[in-house]
């Protein structure tokens, strides 16, 4: 993977990108089964792992009458039993939350869930800086000073032994709801409900720690038949904002919640909305949870206290709610600033010395670095230049540091080939967290980098979905992909490769001139694009000399009144030129001057030659290499170089061509422009049972019988203006059911038919295949690795690559 000039992945290599892909008959049997969807639509369903009918519907459809049943956890009914028993006895109840967004939800909704319910309840949440994560000392401390009989924690607990201990010893029963890993052996509370402890077999791991406290609510109120749903709205915002999957159950409650989060009458949610500049009143999407209401919910756990969230989220009026959205959205401005400030430093030192990160990983540390933003930063870094990165806050003798990881990396195996270094660290394959003496930071930077250079798989990809064309972006498109919210972890928003563009023009906008602006022209279609903090892209791109690929989102969107499509650029695939000799299949699909190429290629030596569809005009166009130009069918020889200028007619035809020669070098010279204007034609020709209904129609409304096949074929696609082509093909097919017969002169008369059906008929067949073979050859010449996808296609190219890789060597 190379980098522009700025260190981060503006532009991309082809090799980086990965579609999500499923095989060809996964895709039409879930056609099949679902006739009302799109092809596009069943195969990004099918890439995405909903493989059969029951599993898409539920995708597409979720219901909150397919959430499983929480008593399913482990140790739910016992957790339920003890909050029943506190409530009929009247105990006071303690609830211990996280200081993130996800423990701010779930106490806010166990408060709420459980005052409803008659209980005495309170709230504690550890201060960040003060008591750490985890159960703390002091909430237990608390309980026995203030005769608090239960112990109720979200969102953490899952690694408190001596907290729990503490509280079990003194005479409190404690609750443990969680989401987060179990260590073994797991703590012993009175009730731990956690789908991550190893005894559990609910049948979904991947609920967040409000969502895990709604279950608890659900399965204490099931013998009163009244579900909690009106506190989804909590779930979905901690949901989103936790980043966890948002697969199975997670999809259904969030996409729920959000319908009540649009609707919500909470002051504090409708306040921190309008303090964002948001109408309340607007829709609120995923997009929205996770960029405008979750950071403002954490900003009080990073720089303060998580405390003002669970006030905000619990405020009665809209005058209270404002004063602390306002203060929240203050905090929150100041942890940007905060981690723009580290960022800013960082990226000096990167910039200054590559190596830095060039080696393979970021680890950088400084004194006096907020711990509260460690971790935000470090995902920024470990996106934008694809290597795992470390940022530590040092403070004395102590440091504090937060890592993330692109996915070629596991984070917690790199770190756990640190752990000597640490004193304390976790996390999973993506994020960690630890702690360590600051005397040790330098080794740490040496064993982390050894580590993850060991541990890394491959390069770190850009994940598409589907490849498109300009034609193919519309309204109704963006309308369909609608039906995949709500997007986040696990459910990404789709991404399309654009192939084959031009850049007619671009240009920078916004304020800081960061913005790029693009316009997209391919096969008389136009676009206009948007690829945000692209700015430093102006000098890089060549606009009109090459044709560019380019990694997009689609979405509807509202200008002055008018809905229209946005198309919002993430990745600029750089143009592939013939640069290596050694190449068995040499990617020139992007280029634009395609004359000029080609001409080069065929200057190079005589063993190469051009294949095409019109030879005639080629030759006329070329008359230097005129005796250089074939059609698919006509070439014939060996030990040849072939430059591919228009594609063929077929995979067929492709594969008979290659089997025939085995030629040492392919040259791709068309892409998908050339591509679609063949998909166009081979669409004139094509036809199923709607083009034979209406020939059928036609040829019985104006009583056509009693001529020949040419005559009949020539009056009915003159009348109906298909092409003669087709409407032969479909009298072929008649003439097979015997719904058409031929007397002895050779003319046609209506007939009882045979019983066969048409799609069974010879003619019929013919025309799907046509289609299924031009399928084909789209999945072999479009997208990147080509090299890759031909040497699969044709095994014995890889072995012409060793060969002329010695060659030249």
């Amino acid at each position: 993977m190379e980098n522009d000039g700025d260190g981060g992945r503006h532009v991309i290599d082809s090799e980086v990108v990965k579609f999500r892909t499923a095989a060809p008959e996964v895709v039409a049997q879930l056609r099949l089964d679902h006739p009302t969807l799109s092809p596009l639509l069943a195969e990004l369903l099918a890439g995405r792992g909903y493989l059969d009918s029951g599993v898409a519907e539920r995708f597409l459809s979720p219901s909150v009458d397919d959430l499983f049943d929480p008593l399913a956890l482990r140790d739910m009914a016992c957790a339920a039993s003890l909050l029943r028993n506190s409530l009929e006895l009247g105990h006071r109840i303690l609830i211990h939350g996280d200081y993130d967004c996800d423990g701010i939800c779930a106490t806010t909704l166990l408060l709420d869930g459980l005052t409803e319910l008659g209980a005495d309840v309170d709230f504690h949440i550890p201060d960040r800086f003060e008591e750490g994560y985890g159960l703390s000392m002091m909430a237990v401390e608390r309980c026995r000073e203030e005769g608090f009989d239960l112990l109720l924690s979200v969102d953490c607990g899952s690694s408190s032994h001596k907290e729990i201990a503490a509280a079990q010893e003194a005479g409190i029963r404690v609750i443990i709801t969680d989401h987060h890993q179990v260590p073994t052996p797991p703590p012993t509370p009175d009730a731990f409900v956690n789908p991550q402890h190893p005894d559990d077999t609910y049948p979904f791991k991947g609920l967040c720690g409000t969502a895990v406290a709604f279950k608890l609510l659900q399965a204490l109120r099931q013998e009163s038949g009244v579900e909690p749903n009106h506190l989804m709205d909590l779930v979905a915002l901690a949901t989103v904002a936790d980043v966890v999957p948002l697969r199975d159950e997670n999809r259904i409650l969030v996409h729920h919640g959000l319908t009540l989060l649009s609707r919500s009458e909470r002051p504090g949610l409708m306040a921190l909305l309008e303090a964002a500049g948001r109408n309340p009143r607007e829709p609120v999407d995923a997009f929205t949870v996770a960029f405008t209401l979750a950071p403002r919910l954490n900003a009080a756990g990073r720089l303060e206290h998580a405390r003002l969230g669970v006030e905000l989220l619990r405020s009665s009026t809209m005058a209270e709610a404002r004063e602390l959205a306002v203060y929240l959205s203050s905090l929150n401005e100041e942890r940007k600033e905060c981690e723009r400030r580290i960022s800013m430093e960082i990226e000096a030192r990167l910039e200054a010395e590559p190596a830095r990160w060039q080696n393979g990983a970021i680890v950088e540390y400084c004194e006096g670095w907020h711990e509260g933003v460690i971790g935000i930063t470090a995902g920024r870094l470990a996106e934008k230049y694809a290597v795992p990165a470390l940022v530590i806050a040092v403070n004395g003798e102590r440091a504090k540091g937060s890592g993330r990881s692109p996915e070629n990396v596991d984070l917690f195996e790199a770190l756990s080939a640190c752990s000597d270094i640490f004193s304390k660290f976790g996390g999973h394959p993506r994020a960690g967290g630890f702690s360590l003496p600051t005397d040790r930071l330098e080794e740490l930077r040496e064993a982390f980098t050894v580590a993850a250079n060991r541990l890394r798989s491959g390069l770190a990809p850009v994940w598409a979905d589907a490849t498109l064309s300009l034609n193919q972006v519309d309204l109704a498109l963006a309308t369909q992909l609608e039906r995949f919210e709500p997007f986040g972890e696990a459910n990404p928003k789709p991404v399309f490769l654009l192939e084959g563009v031009t850049l007619v023009g671009h240009r920078t906008v916004g304020k800081t001139r960061d913005h790029l602006q693009l316009e997209l022209e391919q096969g008389g279609e136009r676009h206009r694009a948007i690829a945000f903090r692209k700015g430093p892209l102006l000098g890089v791109l060549d606009a009109q000399n090459f044709r560019y690929d380019l990694l997009c989102y689609l979405q509807r969107d509202q200008f002055r009144g008018q809905e229209r499509i946005s198309i919002q650029v993430t990745h600029i695939v750089r143009p592939a030129r013939a640069e290596s000799q050694a190449q068995t299949v040499v990617d020139c699909r992007n280029v634009r001057h395609r004359r000029r190429e080609l001409e080069v290629w065929l200057g190079e030596e005589e063993a190469t030659v051009a294949l095409c569809r019109d030879v005639e005009k080629a030759k006329t166009t070329f008359p230097e290499f005129a005796h250089r130009f074939f059609s698919y069918q006509d070439l014939a020889g060996a030990d040849l170089s072939l430059v591919l200028v228009t594609p063929p007619s077929q995979q067929s035809e492709l594969v008979q061509m290659m089997e025939r020669c085995r030629p040492r070098r392919i040259v791709m010279l068309f892409g998908r422009p050339e591509l679609e204007n063949a998909r166009a034609s081979l669409l004139l020709e094509s036809w199923g049972r709607s083009e034979a209904i209406a020939v059928w129609r036609e040829m019985k409304r104006q009583k056509m019988v009693r001529f020949d096949l040419e005559g009949l074929t020539i009056r009915l696609a003159d009348g109906l203006r298909y092409p003669r082509q087709v409407v032969s093909e479909i009298l072929q097919a008649f003439l097979e059911t015997e719904a058409l017969a031929q007397d002895e002169n050779g003319r046609l008369e209506l007939a009882p038919g045979n019983g066969q059906k048409l799609e069974t008929t010879r003619a019929f067949r013919a025309s799907e295949a046509r289609w299924t073979g031009f399928e084909q050859l789209l999945a072999l010449c479009c997208g990147p690795r080509l090299q890759e996808r031909w040497e699969i296609q044709f095994p014995w190219l890889g072995r012409a690559s060793r060969v002329l890789v010695g060659t030249s060597s």
